[in-house]
């Protein structure tokens, strides 16, 4: 049985602004603009951009190429930008039963996350009492945001009562969190919520979810 959960924090604990853009904003726009809207496109579209924003977080050629895909106005892109001022972090439903559930098993909850804030907004939504430590790119000098391994060399340098054989990783994107735990040698369950990644090839040893309540202790 691992002893050491390392979570991502967007996403798979609570909401994060890409996926509530993609979610939320997006579709907003397409209702009140009355967008052209073709759904294997849309959600062929949308799974492209969220897999290029986990190896380049430069939003602009994404949106570029989203919005001349779908032959929508690149003009729009504003509208949508100005909506995403009214994002805000919202804790998941299964994420603070997940918690409570690791730590009356006596497991050790740690936060591995490419946003800088996971510290400050696991503190507002009331969930770092469970929190043991953050590993942050912005936290651990030297290392670069997932899915570089380097992340996991600076957290098994820090501690040495970590390793492979202890240890295991949540998160919700194949692309960055799945690589990330594949090149590092870790095992991995992806939250998949909303059941889009059916047909995504992951590496390594993993598995996938729809709640994280469905995500054994004995991983």
């Amino acid at each position: 049985m691992p002893r050491n959960w390392f979570l991502d924090f967007d996403d798979t604990l609570a909401s994060g602004p890409t996926t509530w853009g993609l979610k939320e904003a997006l579709p907003k726009l397409i209702r009140e603009q009355a967008l052209p809207f073709d759904v294997a496109s849309y959600h062929a579209a949308v799974l492209d951009a969220q897999a290029r924003v986990a190896q380049n977080p430069d939003l602009q050629p994404i949106l570029n190429d989203l919005f001349d895909g779908q032959g929508w106005p690149r003009e729009l892109q504003a509208l949508l930008m100005t909506d995403m001022r009214n994002y805000r972090a919202t804790l998941f439903e299964d994420a603070l039963p997940f918690l409570e559930r690791l730590a009356s098993g006596g497991q050790t909850v740690y936060i591995l996350s490419n946003n800088p804030t996971a510290p400050r907004l696991a503190e507002m939504l009331g969930i770092a009492p469970y929190i043991a430590r953050y590993f942050t790119p912005q936290t651990c000098p030297g290392t670069q945001p997932k899915p570089h391994p380097s992340l996991w060399a600076y957290v098994v340098k820090e501690q040495t009562d970590i390793n492979l054989e202890n240890s295991v990783i949540v998160g919700d994107d194949p692309w960055s969190d799945g690589t990330f735990a594949e090149q590092c040698g870790l095992p991995l369950w992806i939250i998949d919520r909303d059941n889009r990644f059916g047909d995504v090839k992951f590496g390594g040893r993993y598995g996938r979810v729809t709640n994280l309540l469905d995500i054994p202790l004995e991983s």
